[in-house]
């Protein structure tokens, strides 16, 4: 027991949890669909909430099909998300290294402070927006690809990649 509130304890296991965090978010974001599938044959509520969604997400798609720059822009803001979502996991994964490196003598904090402030604030707060952030992403990069393989299939269009 005491080994793991050592490792409750020590910095370096927040950092390595919040970084699976957003990898698994990431994964959440692209196979919530069907695995809001696979739960709702165990759950009748799911099912009608799943059923929701799915109409929700098929209008948007039908939608994104109907309407070009509608499409462009849901694309764009997707490409601004994952450079955003990039952007903000080098500056988490960083964050400890760069802190870490500056000179104690050039702030007007200590080593200390500085240590507590990026382990116990900066970090965390990163880490939660970077995983709020990736999952939002994934899910709206999901529906635009899922509109984009819509539009190659309706027109007949060979598959780019």
């Amino acid at each position: 027991m005491e080994s793991i509130a050592g490792y409750i304890k020590d910095p370096g296991w927040w950092f390595s949890a919040v970084f699976v965090a957003i990898i698994a978010s990431t994964f959440a974001g692209f196979l919530k669909d069907r695995i809001e599938k696979i739960l709702s044959t165990v759950f009748t509520g799911l099912k009608a909430w799943g059923a929701k969604r799915e109409e929700r997400r098929k209008l948007i798609i039908e939608s994104l099909l109907n309407d070009k720059m509608y499409f462009v822009i849901s694309l764009f803001r997707a490409a601004i998300g994952i450079t955003i979502f990039t952007l903000f996991t080098l500056i988490y994964m960083s964050t400890p290294l760069l802190l870490s490196a500056a000179p104690a003598a050039s702030t007007i904090f200590s080593a200390e402070d500085i240590r507590h402030i990026t382990w116990n604030i900066i970090t965390p707060t990163l880490g939660l927006l970077n995983v709020a952030l990736s999952y939002k992403t994934a899910t709206r990069m999901s529906i635009v690809f899922e509109a984009a393989k819509e539009y190659r299939i309706r027109n007949n269009l060979p598959k780019f990649l």
